[in-house]
């Protein structure tokens, strides 16, 4: 098995105080008392699940659906983008939470924090101030290169001392090897041509991409962006990626996106230039939840569980609560 975990902060929530951390809506339930660490139990509650279940559930790989933070860099407001909070106060918060979450799966279960929009040093916003692709100081120090690379199944790297852009290699059982490659929000041309000849290098795996952004909820690709300038055009949307990548290779089995919310797992299936089915899955669960905390509910803590056949021949996908327990 397979796991795709949830993003621990619904995306666009927040507040101005520095205890809030990853939401004000986690908050109102988890930190009644004033602790700023305590709203962290619902999110822990992902990688407890898994640790616990990893041998039972015979779970082989962890994967991120990005926007592990509300904003890298922890202001909020309509001059967050411009503000720079590098690993202190409030801003500091979210992402030690986000370690405190991921942490324990480190050498026990293997996993990829993929970047989201949220993730990156000028927030949801994506560009810096003058225009050009914000860097992910916080997150890569956060999941540092020199650490996360270590990992048994880390097949390598776009730029070495960066995760953002990563694959890894995991075997079903005897009969089936998958690639797992992860890319960062709507990827550069460069990096789209890296995962093409990680991919052509290995034409008996199955591989499956995980990137934040690539289709809506009623299931079509991304066809346009609104998070670059219109000068800057090396960056690539879900049809982009689509046509550049994903189609190209006989291989390609799943593409797993997060980024829309989505009360569902919008699902579409392609048929690539080689002939083969291409399942591609959205897994955004923030809306719902968030709706649910704001009416006084426990959070859902969400994972989906993808479940393969040791032959590579069947899947199964599951929407499972690790707070509630179903």
């Amino acid at each position: 098995y397979m796991v795709s975990a949830a993003t621990p902060c619904p995306d666009g929530a927040g507040g101005n105080s520095p205890n809030n951390g990853c939401t004000g809506k986690y908050q109102s339930i988890a930190n009644a008392g004033g602790d700023p660490n305590s709203y962290a139990a619902h999110p822990q509650a992902l990688s407890n699940w898994i640790l616990s279940n990893k041998n039972s559930e015979n779970i082989k790989f962890v994967m991120g659906m990005g926007d592990i933070v509300d904003n890298g860099r922890g202001v909020y407001g309509a001059g967050r983008a411009n503000t720079p909070c590098i690993l202190t106060n409030h801003c500091a918060t979210q992402w030690m939470v986000a370690d405190g979450m991921y942490e324990p799966l480190f050498n026990q279960v293997p996993f990829h924090p993929m970047p989201g929009n949220h993730d990156y040093d000028a927030g949801g916003n994506v560009i810096d101030a003058g225009g050009s692709r914000s860097g992910l100081t916080n997150y890569n120090a956060t999941f540092p290169y020199s650490k996360w690379s270590t990992q048994p199944s880390f097949g390598g790297a776009y730029q070495s001392g960066h995760m953002e852009n990563a694959w890894y290699e995991v075997a079903a059982g005897n009969a089936q090897k998958y690639i797992i490659l992860s890319l960062e929000f709507e990827p550069r041309d460069e990096v789209l041509a890296w995962a093409s000849t990680v991919i052509g290098a290995h034409p008996e795996h199955q591989v499956i991409i995980t990137t934040h952004g690539y289709m809506s909820s009623n299931a079509n690709l991304i066809a346009s962006n609104s998070y670059f300038t219109a000068s800057d055009t090396n960056n690539n949307v879900g049809r982009d990626i689509y046509d550049k990548l994903v189609s190209q290779h006989s291989n390609v089995l799943f593409v797993f996106s997060g980024h829309v919310s989505s009360s569902t797992m919008a699902s579409r299936v392609d048929t690539g230039l080689n002939g083969n089915f291409i399942h591609s899955y959205l897994m955004d669960f923030q809306s719902t939840e968030s709706d649910d905390i704001d009416a006084g509910n426990l959070p859902y803590g969400m994972v989906v569980i993808v479940r393969v056949a040791e032959d590579g021949t069947k899947a199964q996908l599951t929407y499972y609560s690790t707070v509630r327990n179903q």
